[in-house]
């Protein structure tokens, strides 16, 4: 599922930079400079795809995200209409990977039993990384000096089609994303204080405890 993501976040964060220094004669600093501000738009971008995940469910965020991703793979035409253009790309494309990156890593590990979570979720992670974003700035760059501007995009939907269809075979993980999310977000207890469960943890998940007048955690319990 983050494979979409993964590609988008070299294509918004290198690739322009690399196109900037090999087909245009402006400064790098501008293109840092609105890649800073859409480093900000980013990270509130991961917030909101946590909102929309508890009202929603994770699986809806992330094949909206990824549908949302594949009309954007237009987007890097817009490098080629000045400044105006280049900013739009950057930030609209710095909050499209916000939506889908926040779910990305919640995703994989969910979808993993917990006696394979850690190792599963790494190979499927730096596979995601590897495959997915590893060669997206050299495959961009010489689709841009071979076909043009306009064929970019292609690289980034196959990276969406990828994304699209890992969650329309995963039905598993999409009937246990439906039941948990139906289930209560917070557990009560007779001891002091709350406990929090995620609602997107399988049924083996970590329940928190923090009992008012403690430093830190006083229980970690798996259920």
């Amino acid at each position: 599922a983050p494979l979409a993501s993964f590609a988008l976040f070299h294509l918004v964060a290198v690739f322009p930079l690399s196109y900037n220094q090999l087909f245009t004669t402006e400064s790098p600093v501008r293109f840092l400079l609105i890649e800073g501000l859409g480093a900000l738009l980013f990270a509130v971008a991961i917030l909101a795809s946590g909102v929309l995940a508890d009202k929603v469910g994770r699986r809806a965020v992330l094949g909206v995200s990824a549908a949302l991703i594949g009309t954007f793979c237009f987007a890097p035409i817009l490098l080629g209409f000045g400044q105006f253009g280049e900013g739009l790309y950057l930030l609209l494309g710095f909050v499209l990977l916000g939506l889908a990156f926040g779910q990305s890593a919640g995703a994989v590990n969910g979808s993993f039993r917990q006696q394979y979570r850690y190792t599963g979720a790494a190979i499927v992670s730096n596979s995601a990384w590897f495959i997915g974003a590893g060669f997206a700035p050299l495959v961009a760059l010489w689709l841009t000096a071979t076909f043009g501007l306009g064929t970019v995009g292609l690289y980034l939907l196959s990276g969406v089609i990828c994304t699209l269809g890992a969650l329309f075979f995963n039905r598993e993980w999409g009937q246990r994303d439906q039941g948990s999310s139906e289930a209560p977000a917070a557990t009560t207890s007779k001891t002091p204080g709350w406990r929090f469960r995620s609602r997107y943890c399988p049924s083996d998940s970590l329940t928190l405890m923090y009992v008012p007048g403690t430093v830190g955690l006083t229980a970690v319990t798996v259920t």
